[in-house]
């Protein structure tokens, strides 16, 4: 069985960065990457309960994000496997941007309209937040 060793392979795009020292990888193409950050739940959760414009966003970037770290997975081209893992980081890192902006934004809409509600600056809503409280 033709195998070929991964010694101190490195890949740096900003501050990302990978070792991968010792793991073997067969001729086909699959081969060990760094384990991959999965932003799609997050991403659904946010788009129902925070933000919806920025959670679909970040739904967007996650599932590109996936596409290309499952197509790196998947090739034969340690170069292209590479580049294609990179690219795969640099979208998850802007899911995870639009993910925090969502939560940010949800965050200040319940904040403001509770304070809002509150001071009685919402009126002739059927149910009062002051009601709960």
């Amino acid at each position: 069985m033709d195998e070929r060793i991964v010694h101190d392979a490195e890949i740096d795009s900003r501050s990302y960065s990978y070792r991968d020292t010792g793991r073997t990888e067969e001729n086909s193409g699959f081969g060990a990457l760094p384990p991959h950050d999965n932003k799609m739940v997050k991403s659904v959760l946010a788009t129902l309960f925070c933000c919806l414009i920025g959670g679909v966003v970040a739904i967007i970037y996650s599932a590109k994000s996936n596409k290309l770290y499952n197509m790196a997975m998947y090739s034969g081209d340690p170069a292209l496997r590479q580049q294609l893992y990179l690219e795969s980081v640099r979208k998850n890192a802007t899911a995870s941007t639009w993910l925090m902006a969502s939560v940010i934004a949800g965050l200040i809409a319940i904040i403001a309209g509770g304070i809002g509600n509150t001071a009685g600056l919402i009126n002739g809503l059927p149910v009062h937040l002051g009601d709960f409280i």
